[in-house]
């Protein structure tokens, strides 16, 4: 039996020859694109998907840079813009969205006269119509670019007093500690500048949230009472009293719950 195959394959090799003599070029370009030709269209899908993948990330971020670029722009512009300047350009969005609401309406109103009469053109109506919700649009766009600024000038306001309100916090403690100092000249300087801020700061902002109501309540007394004498040593024993209270309930000036 194995002689036989032996002798098959004797055959075939001698029959096979003369082809691969003459064709073998063929037979080994035909080889090669069968080995690396299917890895080159496998590269070149990958290419293909990386690059329109890169494209497609490049677009997504100077998208989202142009809106963060005109999101700043428009927060300084509103920071920076003053009260009465503020009110004048927020009547006169709302005056031009009142007259393309009037002009909606006008139109509307011709439109439904039109309608009804017979000398009236059939593309005129739909014209008329078409343009009074043009209009109808233009208004409800700039109501809501007058609430978003709107939101936004509080946003503002709300950032622009946290900012006050922690810088003014440090300023109060850091006063307030100088009251401890070895130095009177010193200590009555801390003093004077914080019966200054008696009536200007919100004390409760130092009072820890986790303190109870009733501690609480003592503590704004005792805060105020430092603000409001001019007495050096009524003003450092109360420091030093409020301070204990702070000690006996481990909290600190100005902690959150």
């Amino acid at each position: 039996m194995l002689s036989y195959v032996y002798d098959l394959a004797d055959h075939l090799w001698l029959l096979a020859w003369p082809l691969i003599r003459e064709w073998w070029m063929w037979i080994g370009g035909v080889l090669f694109v069968l080995h690396y030709g299917l890895r080159l269209v496998e590269m070149m899908a990958v290419g293909k998907f990386r690059a329109v993948q890169g494209i497609s990330d490049g677009w997504s971020w100077q998208k989202w840079a142009r809106q963060e670029f005109l999101r700043r722009r428009e927060w300084a512009r509103f920071r920076d813009m003053t009260e009465p300047r503020y009110v004048n350009l927020i009547r006169r969005k709302q005056r031009r969205a009142e007259k393309h609401r009037e002009r909606a309406q006008i139109l509307n109103y011709l439109a439904d006269k039109a309608s009804v009469s017979v000398l009236s053109l059939p593309f005129y109506v739909e014209i008329l119509r078409y343009r009074a919700e043009k209009h109808t649009a233009v208004s409800s766009l700039m109501d809501r670019q007058v609430a978003r600024w709107d939101l936004l000038r509080q946003q503002i306001k709300d950032a622009r007093e946290k900012i006050m309100r922690e810088e003014g916090k440090d300023k109060v403690l850091g006063l307030m500690e100088l009251l401890r100092s070895s130095s009177d000249v010193t200590a009555s300087y801390a003093l004077k500048q914080l019966n200054e801020l008696r009536n200007a700061f919100d004390w409760s902002i130092l009072i820890p949230s986790t303190l109870p109501a009733a501690t609480r309540e003592q503590m704004k007394k005792i805060l105020l009472l430092i603000a409001g004498t001019d007495n050096l040593g009524e003003a450092r024993a109360a420091f030093a009293q409020a301070a204990r209270i702070l000690t006996e309930h481990r909290a600190s000036w100005g902690q959150a719950a």
